[in-house]
């Protein structure tokens, strides 16, 4: 595991999130390496709608990967 720290967008405050970077993306299945804004379970990239060669999302992509979260989704939680 591993630690990053933030500063609370409000108050300023420093606070630490703990992280697996071995863990994987929940949009682009591919190893989280660092914490992100949008949490511990998505990677930076994602989180920027970025793919991981500086390329940004096509429409396309982006569909394509939210299907596949919705489906993943609904498999985890029998619908």
């Amino acid at each position: 595991m591993k630690r990053a720290v933030y500063r609370d967008f409000y108050t300023g405050k420093p606070y630490e999130v703990e992280y697996d970077p071995e863990a994987l993306c929940v949009m682009c299945e591919q190893p989280v390496t660092e914490a992100s804004v949008g949490g511990i379970n998505i990677c930076s990239w994602c989180d920027r709608g970025v793919n991981r060669d500086g390329t940004v999302w096509t429409g396309e992509q982006f569909l394509a990967i939210t299907a596949r979260m919705e489906e993943k989704w609904n498999q985890e939680h029998n619908r």
